[in-house]
This record gives structure tokens, sequence and C-alpha cells, in this order.
């Protein structure tokens, strides 16, 4: 039987963890602000497998409203490759599916636990995951796609667009802690779901948000470091409709970009992407990773 994930149990998770999906990569700080780091973080649901003492297999799951309804989602699932084959992680998917019943959740979901997720879903080439989910009769419901920029030759400054946007009276910074309020109020207008995301970045310092002002007031923004953090992560970025002519987005996901840069990433990943077309003509990237997402009636 699987116990629950201790503090102490990092080191070890992330070892199983990038053993088992070798198309990513875990460091202890990132399993930390996925499993204790999420507001919503239940010990119950965040569970280890042993076998002769060293942890072989690894569950995060988490709770969490979806469209009214209570959801439970599993956010990583990972078996060593060398323990396949033995039940683990139906075993712990399962385990998590119990839990969340018990909590009331009418349905679970895989991986897509907006704010704090690690993935939007499952990349479809790992094939045991999908073969796992089809044993498990969760049925796919969409895709999911993550876009990657090349930040090689991405410029650092931008202070030519910074004073176009000043000359049409729109004002581009980084955000202040002082401009928290204003901020979520905004994204509060139209993104609500980003508010976690948003918030984050005032955790920082400095700040990992950029903002543009209109007449003195919060009318677009783009992120860094707001989920993921230190892996080269983008977003999210918003400009409310009545302010999209002012080219605020391209200036502030431009300048998220070149503070990634200037962490040492020489790409970033842009998750979970509606607009393509936006990010491939501000940007030059490109479509990357392909994401399945599931779901299950309990």
């Amino acid at each position: 039987m699987s116990r629950l994930l201790q503090e102490k149990d990092l080191p070890a998770v992330t070892l199983v963890c990038n053993r088992a999906m070798p198309l990513d990569h875990f460091f202890v700080e990132l399993l930390h602000e996925k499993t204790f780091g999420d507001n919503n973080y239940d010990k119950n649901l965040n569970l280890v497998e042993e076998n002769d003492g060293a942890i072989v297999g690894f569950a995060s799951g988490v709770v969490r409203q979806r469209k009214g309804e209570k959801v439970g989602f599993t956010k990583l699932l990972a078996v060593n490759p060398d323990f396949r084959e033995k039940g683990i992680g139906f075993q712990l998917l399962s385990e998590l599916e119990a839990k969340f019943r018990e909590l009331g959740c009418v349905k679970a979901r895989i991986m897509d636990s907006a704010p704090n997720y690690f993935m939007p879903g499952l990349d479809y080439r790992y094939t045991e995951g999908t073969c796992l989910l089809q044993k498990a009769k969760y049925t796919r419901d969409g895709v999911s796609l993550n876009l990657i920029a090349d930040l090689q030759y991405f410029p650092i400054d931008h202070s030519e667009e910074i004073r176009q946007c000043e000359e049409k009276g729109v004002q581009i910074r980084r955000a202040l802690p002082s401009d928290k309020e204003a901020s979520l109020a905004m994204v509060a207008r139209e993104w609500t779901s980003w508010i976690p995301e948003v918030e984050a970045t005032f955790r920082h310092d400095p700040v990992t948000l950029f903002i543009g002002l209109k007449d003195n007031q919060v009318v677009g923004f783009s992120a860094y470091d707001s989920n993921n953090v230190r892996t080269g992560w983008f977003g999210p970025m918003g400009v409310l409709p009545e302010y999209r002519k002012f080219g605020i987005g391209q200036i502030v996901c431009k300048l998220c970009l070149a503070e990634i840069k200037k962490q040492g990433f020489h790409t970033s990943v842009i998750p979970w992407v509606g607009p393509v077309r936006f990010y491939s003509k501000v940007c030059g990237a490109r479509n990357d990773r392909t994401f399945w997402t599931y779901e299950k009636e309990l």
C-alpha cells in the first residue's frame, strides 16, 4: 500500500519522475511547488509507493472547482520504469479516485489542474500513460497545445517599442507591489481563472509581471514565472478588449520573454495556447507539444 508523501521524499520522487517522464525535466523545487506549494494542497492526496524502502511510484492530486462542479485532478503520476507492469500506477490512480469520491468530487481529470499545473494534459507520446487511462476508463475529451519560442537571438532591449506606446498615451512597465490590487481587479474583469497565477507574480522580487496603463488604469498584462517557476514558463497574458489597438500585448509579451532570456533560458514555453497566430507573429513561436485531456465520471 502507498503512504503519504513527505517533504524529505522529494529528492527520491524527483528521480522517479525524471526516469518515468523523459520528455520533461523535474527538480526538487518544482515538485515542491506542484505539491506542498499548491494553495489547495491536501496531504492525503499526495502518495508514494515503496519497494524495499525505495520510492518507486508517486501520485499527486488536488481538488478544485471547475465549471461549478467539484473535480479531482491527478496532477502527476509516475512509476519507475523498472517497476512497471506490476499494477502500481493503476493502484495509485485508483487510490486518488477513491479519495476524490470521499471529498465529494463528481469527476476526475488528468493534469489540467490550473492554476498550479505541470502540463495542460498528458503528452500523447507517453504511451504507457495513455494505456493506463484507457484501462482506468477515462474518456479523452480534448487537445491542448504548447508553443515554444526560440530566444537565442531574441532582443533584450525594447525601449523603442515602449516609447512608441507612450506616444499613444500608454505606459508600459514592470508591475510594482503597489500595483497588485489594480492588476488583479483588471484580470478579474475578463480572466477570473488567471487570478491565482497573476497573484503569484507578486510573490517574486522583482514582480514577474509587466503591465500596460492607459489614463493610469491597468489595461493589459503579461507574466512569467507565475507557474512552473524557473523553467522558462511564459504567461498568462491579456489585454482588455477595448485597448487591443495600442500594441500593448506585443510589448508586454516581448518584455517577459526578454526576462526569461536573462535568466539563462534559450527557449520559453508558451503553454495551453489559443491565439497561436499572435505568438507566431510577435515572437516567432512554433507549435511544440500536444497534450490529450481526459475525464472520468465518479
